[in-house]
C-alpha cells in the first residue's frame, strides 16, 4: 500500500495562500488603525484648539474664569488625555502587527 502526499508544487500555492490570506487581514487591519489615528488626530487638535480658547492669552483669564469655562477646560483636558493614551495604545498595535507581518514574509 503506497501512501500519496500532494506534490510540492501544490504544497507552495496552498501555503502561499494560507499566508496571503493571514497577509491580507494583516495589512487591513493596519489600515484600520492608520484611519482610526487620522480621525483621531483631527479631533484631537479640535480638542486642543478648544482648549486655547478657554485657557486664554492672558494671565488675569486664570484668575476671573468663570466656572462653565473652567467645566469646559476640564473636559477638554480630560478628552486630550484620552486621545493621546488611545494614539500610543494604536501605536503599540501596528507595531505589533508590522512584526507579524515580517516574521510572516520570512516564510
Amino acid at each position: 500500500m503506497r501512501f500519496w502526499i500532494r506534490s510540492p508544487r501544490r504544497d507552495e500555492s496552498t501555503d502561499a495562500k494560507r499566508l496571503g490570506s493571514i497577509e491580507r487581514s494583516i495589512l487591513s487591519a493596519i489600515s484600520d488603525i492608520d484611519s482610526e489615528k487620522d480621525g483621531l488626530g483631527r479631533r484631537l487638535k479640535d480638542a486642543r484648539d478648544r482648549a486655547s480658547v478657554y485657557v486664554g492669552s492672558d494671565a488675569s483669564e486664570y484668575l476671573d474664569r468663570e466656572q462653565s469655562t473652567e467645566k469646559e477646560l476640564s473636559a477638554s483636558e480630560s478628552e486630550l488625555v484620552t486621545a493621546a493614551k488611545r494614539l500610543r495604545e494604536l501605536d503599540a498595535q501596528k507595531k505589533h502587527l508590522q512584526g507579524v507581518l515580517e516574521v510572516l514574509k520570512q516564510k
